[in-house]
């Protein structure tokens, strides 16, 4: 009988946990439209800080202003990836993200540099989402996401 009233109780207990955890609402959270998210992305340049790869997480790029995006207006793009400089083009919209580089120079940066992986990773971009002030670049095919901080 004891253990036929503990089980009640549990079950009793568990039910009212649930429907306490159900009743919770969400603090809503700010929907950028899409000419918001546009208006965001080229506000500033943006610095790059971390990378998780399906394999790796690297969790701190650069304390400077070493790698960094700009999204200029016209739809160019400007990349300061270490030593290297590259130009491109992007398209944005509706939280899509496609980067076209084109003329990049060619410096070997030395061993501890990132440039050739940045510089790699950049046209997988598939996604972009703002995750409160940072700007996260999902990349193709589960290929990881980058993340930038606004460079001030």
């Amino acid at each position: 009988m004891a253990n036929r009233l503990t089980s009640t109780l549990i079950v009793i207990v568990l039910a009212l946990l649930v429907s306490a955890c159900g009743n919770q609402t969400a603090t809503p959270t700010a929907v950028l439209t899409p000419a918001d998210k546009l208006a965001k992305l080229q506000a500033n340049a943006w610095q790059w800080v971390t990378f998780k790869g399906p394999t790796e997480i690297i969790a701190t790029i650069s304390t400077t202003p070493d790698y960094t995006l700009t999204f200029n207006a016209d739809g160019s793009l400007a990349v300061k990836a270490d030593c290297n400089q590259a130009v491109g083009s992007y398209q944005a919209a509706d939280g899509t993200l496609t980067l076209t580089l084109g003329p990049v120079t060619a410096a070997a940066c030395g061993k501890n540099s990132y440039s050739e992986r940045l510089l790699k990773l950049l046209p997988s971009a598939a996604l972009y989402r703002f995750d409160g002030n940072d700007l996260v670049i999902e990349l193709m095919a589960d290929g990881g996401r980058l993340t930038f901080v606004p460079l001030s």
